[in-house]
């Protein structure tokens, strides 16, 4: 959807209205010097590269991107802005603002406003709201409600309009959160095993304020957003006198990145420590894998961690409802931040977010390593998982190693065959090679879909129509070229 409102205003049955992004007239915004400016060439981009994911973007092939800022070296390099968005909007940034309770949770251990993240849950409140729960919940402590790992029969997989989502129902409920979910019974004892619950970052954020007899927002304006310039807009909860810490906060994309660069950096920004680097360190290493969305998706205190793709180190980021996200890749000094609106779901984001990697040369380098790693049989095809697969060969024929591509995905054919990444990007491989009658064998395959009318798929089906087209222009060629 090309020609939207920038205000984008979504209705949903339990939400009155959920802004994607906002014009803040009044908000001071971010001064030229908060960050230093530099070009992407000089810091190790492919520009001609990068000008193809922007133009990717621009065409929706990630879904609805309406923003992109890229720093790196701690150096503004790209500062993107798509369907009339500019620099000065305020974006609600969803579940991005459990990071950032994550990092007031550190700063309120460090002052002293709670002792340890070992401190039971049930001691915060008045007995009165812990009476009725089950006895299990005193084994409840602060580190499972950061890493979504309390227990409680609670799922939110479904959409927020499915009547089995459980914070959909939290939000039709007339009770107090902390006395609704206190009352849910217990499926798991608390450490066990992953499930992602929005009522806990709830829990905590209510906990800071009792805590720091303060505001969450004032507290953060004044241990946080205040030393760093950040412009915000932080919500109430469901009009209470509590602010929304699961995903009120609302933020510019910039401002996205500075908090992206705190963490790179173990918490200090422009030489002051503003969060303690223990903190910064232990709230972004894994603590649950179990249940958590794919085999290779960690979660630490409310941050989302991407395991090794190419032998790379760990990735952090956080992810918002509808593509908003801070990435974090302090292999290459990087941070990312990308907003969104409601066609942007995560697997998108993480596409878009390595295809900029891909444009890093110091990232190309590593690559090539890891490939030939793998090309000399090192890798069995038990050690792959499916997605680091096609990624390798979506990297080598961008890199125009189409060749080494069709080995790689002809190689492990019998396990992936008919799938579709598998035979669309073999399809490609087979076009870019000139091998006209072999690709359109698979690229047939890609146009026929049972899937083709699913969006997130769209721009590979399109891809492939474009190089069918192609091909039956060149009719003649076909059997003269024919294979490899």
């Amino acid at each position: 959807m090309k020609n939207y409102l920038c205000i984008f205003i979504l209705t949903i049955s339990i939400f009155s209205r959920l802004y994607f992004f906002e014009n803040d007239s009044g908000k001071t915004v971010r001064e030229e010097k908060d960050f230093s400016v530099s070009c992407s060439e000089k810091e190790g981009f492919d520009a001609e590269l990068l000008k193809g994911v922007f133009n990717k973007i621009e065409s929706g092939d990630y879904g609805s991107v309406t923003s992109l800022v890229l720093v790196a070296n701690d150096q503004l390099i790209e500062e993107q802005y798509f369907d009339k968005c500019s620099k000065d909007s305020l974006y609600t940034v969803q579940s991005v603002t459990k990071s950032i309770t994550s990092l007031l949770v550190g700063k309120a251990l460090e002052l002293n406003y709670i002792e340890s993240i070992e401190q039971q849950v049930c001691s915060f409140f008045p007995e009165k709201i812990c009476q009725n729960s089950t006895s299990k919940i005193d084994s409840l402590k602060l580190k499972h409600l950061l890493n979504m790992s309390a227990g409680f029969d609670w799922t939110e997989k479904y959409p927020i309009r499915d009547r089995r989502n459980s914070f959909k129902k939290l939000l039709q409920s007339k009770k107090n959160y902390i006395e609704y979910l206190f009352d849910q019974s217990l499926l798991h004892k608390p450490g066990n095993e992953f499930e992602y619950n929005c009522a806990l970052s709830l829990v905590l954020g209510n906990i800071l304020e009792r805590n720091t007899k303060m505001t969450l927002d004032k507290f953060a304006d004044l241990h946080l957003f205040a030393p760093m310039n950040i412009s915000n807009r932080w919500e109430k909860y469901k009009h209470s006198r509590f602010t929304d810490s699961s995903g009120g906060l609302h933020l510019c994309p910039v401002d996205m990145a500075k908090i992206g660069c705190l963490v790179k950096n173990d918490g200090m920004w422009k030489g002051k420590q503003l969060v303690a680097k223990e903190w910064i360190q232990q709230s972004t290493k894994p603590n649950v894998y179990k249940n958590t969305p794919s085999e290779n998706i960690g979660y630490a205190y409310y941050w989302w961690l991407l395991d090794p793709f190419f032998g790379l180190d760990t990735i952090i980021y956080s992810n918002g409802f509808a593509g908003q996200n801070i990435f974090i890749i302090k292999e290459f000094d990087l941070v990312l931040v990308t907003t969104g609106d409601i066609k942007v779901n995560k697997a998108a984001t993480i596409s878009l977010m390595f295809d900029i990697l891909a444009c890093n040369l110091l990232f190309r380098q590593k690559f090539v390593k890891f490939y030939e790693t793998v090309d000399n049989k090192n890798y069995t095809i038990d050690q792959f998982k499916r997605d680091e697969l096609f990624l390798i060969a979506k990297n080598l024929i961008l890199f125009n190693e189409e060749i080494k591509a069709i080995d790689l995905l002809e190689k492990y054919s019998d396990k992936f065959k008919n799938n579709f990444y598998y035979e669309f990007y073999i399809g490609k491989a087979y076009f870019q090679n000139g091998a006209y009658k072999l690709a359109l064998k698979h690229l047939q395959k890609i146009k026929e879909s049972r899937f083709k009318n699913a969006w997130t798929l769209k721009p590979y089906i399109s891809s492939a129509i474009e190089m069918i087209d192609v091909i039956y222009e060149n009719e003649n060629t076909i059997e003269e070229v024919g294979t490899l």
